[in-house]
């Protein structure tokens, strides 16, 4: 990452249960000279990002839960979900980001082309080995079929965060080093304080009835 410049280095962090259309040509980012965008630590969470145009994008951190629990608090009650379940969270998923941005978008080639998506544990069980489809297996799907794109070309398993520029498309990914998890800091990448209002709450959580909603995040 040495090509990178310093104002290339710097850029907006989306908190996890966020999402937001993004446009860098307000003034109060381009003033500072960000042109990057990113999220980090979607362990069953899942990072979004694609360009809608050359100024806008749409970047989240999408962070599903059942709202199950158990006696031994097991944590992965929130994350398991049956095949119907996780159908409709995919069509949820699908309805927000066309809510977004507009009912009638589709996505075009720029946005097939720029999409990134990471969840590093999408399904119960080891890499290479998994057994029982979490929220983010589903939430992945979704996306690449609405996208009609081949998820292992965007798709970034095992992978927790990324950071890309939404002008020239250099992309960063982050994932683990030899014994724990490598931030955007251990690229030379620093976090950007910038106000956005614009910030939606993306906890889509069950319901009784097998539907979902979005909450306030805590």
């Amino acid at each position: 990452m040495s090509a990178l410049t310093q104002d290339q280095r710097r850029f907006i962090n989306v908190p996890a249960g966020c999402a937001c259309v993004l446009d860098f040509s307000k003034v109060d980012i381009k003033a500072q000279n960000i042109t990057a965008v990113g999220t980090s630590e979607c362990y069953t969470c899942i990072g979004v990002y694609f360009a809608i145009d050359e100024h806008r994008c749409f970047i989240a951190h999408i962070n599903p839960s059942t709202g199950r629990t158990s006696a031994d608090n097991d944590k992965d009650l929130e994350r398991l979900v049956s095949a119907d379940e996780g159908k409709t969270l995919g069509d949820f998923v699908l309805s927000r980001i066309r809510s977004a941005i507009g009912a009638d978008w589709q996505p075009d080639m720029r946005a097939q082309r720029s999409l990134v998506l990471v969840c590093f544990r999408p399904s119960e069980g080891v890499h290479g080995a998994w057994l029982r489809p979490y929220v983010g297996h589903y939430v992945v799907k979704a996306i690449t079929d609405y996208f009609s794109v081949d998820e292992a070309a965007v798709f970034y398993e095992g992978k927790h965060g990324f950071i890309v520029d939404q002008y020239d498309g250099i992309l960063q990914v982050l994932g683990f080093g030899e014994k724990e998890v490598m931030q955007a800091q251990d690229y030379g990448f620093q976090h950007v304080a910038v106000q956005l209002a614009a910030f939606d709450a993306w906890v889509p959580v069950l319901k009784e009835d097998g539907s979902w909603c979005m909450v306030l995040k805590n």
